[in-house]
């Protein structure tokens, strides 16, 4: 993990640029799995081919504007930006229920910002907290899952849901990256710090994927959004 004024000025960068806010969160310099996901998630913006979480000396120039982007990537931004937008699929299992129930939540923030108060917290029932594990297990709930219940609370917290799926209890099991359906739950890390319901992928073979948490930014927002898969802790998949 890197530190210091370099990576301050990256963050700062990040977050205000020609090309998108790409980092919403507090200004640290500590170079750690959340900016190393945002780096990725800017490349794909900005029309890389591939999505490292490195940020070398030319992605510095870019989203500093010392530098203008290459023909090449110009074009590939453009065509992503442009590009429509897919089309609902099928909510057959419980993974897309999981999935079209917090998609459709898109946006919504906490009041006040940075209070952990937000239709999440009050749907859980069990007061204001870090809510992204609540956001995922609300999901499943509404998806019809039997393997998460407001009352037990038992997978509001990160690390608890990911010791089940690794024992293979109450219907959660660890899945390979390779075998990712939409509505399976990414655990990011290292460190199990955050959790989200999987998309789709970024482009065909890259390991740059959307998902849609809670809990994001300095407002507490519900984010569809681009993560680097490779940084994941685990991927969890719900069978009941």
């Amino acid at each position: 993990m890197m530190h210091g004024v370099d990576v301050r000025a990256l963050q700062i960068s990040l977050h205000g640029n020609a090309y998108g806010d790409f980092f919403r969160f507090d200004i640290d310099g500590i170079y750690g799995p959340l900016t190393a996901n945002r780096v990725a998630a800017a490349k794909w913006h900005l029309g890389y081919a591939t999505f490292e979480p490195v940020a070398g000396p030319q992605f510095m120039a870019y989203v500093t504007s010392a530098r203008h982007l290459t023909t090449v990537c110009e074009a590939r931004r453009l065509a992503r930006l442009r590009a429509p937008k897919p089309k609902p699929r099928p909510t057959l299992t419980l993974g897309e229920k999981a999935l079209a129930w917090a998609l459709s939540h898109v946006g919504d923030q906490e009041t006040p910002p940075g209070s952990n108060h937000c239709f999440a917290t009050e749907q859980w029932g069990h007061g204001d907290m870090q809510w992204c594990d609540v956001l995922v297990s609300l999901g499943y709930i509404h998806a019809g899952s039997s393997a998460f219940s407001k009352s037990k609370q038992d997978y509001q917290f990160v690390p608890y849901m990911l010791q089940a799926a690794r024992a293979g209890n109450h219907g959660l099991h660890c899945v390979k990256f390779a075998d990712l359906r939409h509505g399976d739950i990414i655990v990011h890390g290292p460190g199990a710090y955050h959790t989200t319901l999987h998309d789709r992928f970024a482009t065909s073979g890259s390991r740059l994927e959307w998902d849609v948490g809670g809990n994001e930014g300095h407002n507490g927002t519900v984010l569809h959004d681009l993560h680097d898969a490779s940084l994941a802790d685990a991927f969890i998949r719900v069978e009941r």
